[in-house]
């Protein structure tokens, strides 16, 4: 089973377009017509991204917006995985330095995750995860969401 990331930067007065759509595919469109895709590249499982923020989350970097839970929790019901993350966490661009983390602390999670990597591998995947949610967040502006979809 695989799953890819996107990675979508749209304006905060858009997310009403989005929650009110009634089915997946109302919702892809309204995301393809509100929403600037950034970072098309990146080339890890889309599983990679949910679990490395699943990680920071338990480490105490939540990185969805808090405020915009309920907006999250109403995207995710129609896809398989959303989250919503405002300029207001970039508090957290500290907690998306991989210096910041032991890689055997991150290997182990990932593994009773049931997805392990190589060492070379890993740390590949973790340097490059992180770069797009730090380069990600700290080009959003006020007025601005990144919506990541795992799916």
């Amino acid at each position: 089973m695989s799953a890819i990331a996107t990675f979508n930067v749209l304006h905060r007065s858009d997310l009403d377009d989005l929650v009110r759509a009634d089915d997946a595919d109302a919702l892809m469109t309204a995301i393809r017509k509100h929403g600037r895709r950034v970072h098309d590249d990146y080339g890890w499982s889309g599983y990679c991204m949910l679990y490395l923020l699943e990680y920071l989350d338990e480490r105490g970097a939540y990185l969805g917006a808090p405020e915009l839970d309920a907006d999250t929790e109403s995207l995710s019901e129609l896809l398989s995985y959303a989250v919503l993350i405002t300029a207001e966490q970039k508090s957290f661009l500290p907690d998306l330095d991989p210096a910041n983390h032991a890689l055997e602390e991150i290997a182990a999670y990932f593994d009773d995750m049931g997805y392990g990597f190589e060492d070379e591998e890993l740390t590949a995947a973790i340097d490059e995860s992180m770069a797009v949610l730090s380069d990600s967040i700290a080009g959003l502006d006020e007025d601005e969401v990144l919506l990541i979809v795992i799916g």
